[in-house]
């Protein structure tokens, strides 16, 4: 036997370094933070395109949900006909939002508990003349490139998340059971695509995602988290996506 490994020692050194070489490409290459940014910008592909339900009903997907399974396979989540096995089984979720479609309009502001509670947001509402149109309230769009800020809300704060401008990772901060985030100044012509991804782990049961135009004064400047947290009511919501266990 010692003669053995003695002769053939390299070759079982070998051996072992490309197995250990194609484990750890493996893994990697499987792993949260290398698919994330990948398949967030592959989510976009499927916007535009039509979903149904088995009774009938039928949809434009703007701003897709995707799930992606633990060895990278990447699907669209039918928001028509939820499947919450499909869900349970997916090692992250991912949602692309095509800003491009809100910058040419129309675009509605945000109507939900929160906006409703919003002083500042009713005080212009009402003095703009809105308060008569009801619940859909058509928002005055950025006339310079504008950053974009958002909030997340998710019942495990521990669950790691991920959001992307394109393929420009965004620093998240956790602040008030949120985490918030600005991006740089877009361009209004052809923004890149907003992206979030997080991991499904088995304490996550819900999670929302809401987009903000930054006040008129702001926009066209570089928006600090601090100022979108600290001045939170004065930026307007367009933009709302959430999921939610059991479906």
């Amino acid at each position: 036997m010692k003669e053995f490994f003695k002769k053939y020692f390299k070759y079982i050194l070998i051996v072992l370094f490309f197995v250990g070489v194609g484990c750890f490409l493996f893994f990697y290459l499987t792993s949260f933070n290398y698919l994330a940014q990948n398949k967030a910008v592959d989510c976009s592909n499927f916007s535009h395109i039509q979903v149904s339900n088995t009774e009938g009903s039928k949809g434009i997907v703007y701003n897709p949900w995707c799930s992606v399974s633990r060895l990278g396979k990447l699907s669209l989540y039918n928001v028509l006909q939820p499947d919450k096995t499909k869900m349970e089984k997916a090692s992250f979720l991912i949602r692309s939002v095509n800003l491009g479609d809100y910058f040419k309009g129309p675009t509605y502001l945000v109507v939900d508990e929160e906006t409703i509670n919003n002083k500042v947001i009713n005080q212009l509402l009402w003095q703009e003349g809105f308060s008569s149109q009801g619940s859909t309230i058509k928002l005055e769009l950025p006339k310079n490139n504008t950053a974009i800020c958002g909030d997340i809300n998710i019942d495990d704060l521990t669950t790691p998340i991920k959001v992307f401008s394109g393929t420009q990772e965004i620093p998240l901060r956790l602040a008030k059971d949120k985490y918030y985030f600005c991006t740089s100044v877009l361009p209004l012509e052809q923004p890149p695509l907003l992206s979030v991804a997080f991991k499904n782990t088995p304490a996550f049961n819900s999670f929302k995602i809401k987009l903000y135009f930054p006040p008129v004064s702001e926009q066209g400047n570089l928006v600090s988290v601090a100022d979108f947290i600290n001045n939170h009511d004065y930026f307007v919501p367009f933009d709302l996506g959430q999921l939610s266990f059991p479906l």
